[in-house]
């Protein structure tokens, strides 16, 4: 979709449903890749044809973004120093985050501190991951022995 073109946009899946009785079509617009609210969409009707062509744009569910602040919440910080004051190599700019619970969402946030503070914090983008059942690997080290002759 174009819409997934844009910088702003994530992932969005565009349902069209028509046409009704006046050949018209409504398409529902869900942006699955960003949570929280989004802005709304601007409608460009200037290629419309007909005697009575109109556009609207309408919002039907208001996006939510997850909390980060219940029990099952937690945060990391990211050290390579003995006092656990932050990080002194600039490269190391990945974490892996274990054990995870295989078909549960999990939404990240970043944000950066120095001796003046944190900074903002930014949503990763996808916004979430979830870890998915993996097939198991073939076997290895086959042992096939006679038990019976």
């Amino acid at each position: 979709y174009s819409l997934e073109g844009l910088p702003s946009i994530g992932k969005v899946d565009v349902e069209r449903r028509g046409p009704d009785v006046n050949d018209c079509y409504s398409w529902d617009v869900t942006f699955v890749g960003d949570v929280g609210p989004q802005p709304s969409l601007v409608a460009d009707g200037l290629d419309l044809e007909g005697t009575v062509a109109s556009i609207s744009v309408a919002t039907h569910v208001v996006g939510v973004a997850p909390p980060f602040n219940g029990p099952d919440y937690g945060s990391l910080v990211l050290t390579d120093d003995v006092d656990g004051n932050g990080l002194t190599d600039t490269l190391l700019l990945s974490a892996v985050i274990s054990p995870l619970k295989l078909g549960t969402p999990y939404y990240f946030r970043t944000s950066a501190f120095n001796a003046l503070g944190s900074g903002p914090t930014t949503a990763s983008k996808p916004p979430f991951e979830m870890p998915l059942p993996q097939p198991p690997s073939y076997p290895s080290h086959v042992d096939i022995s006679v038990k019976d002759s």
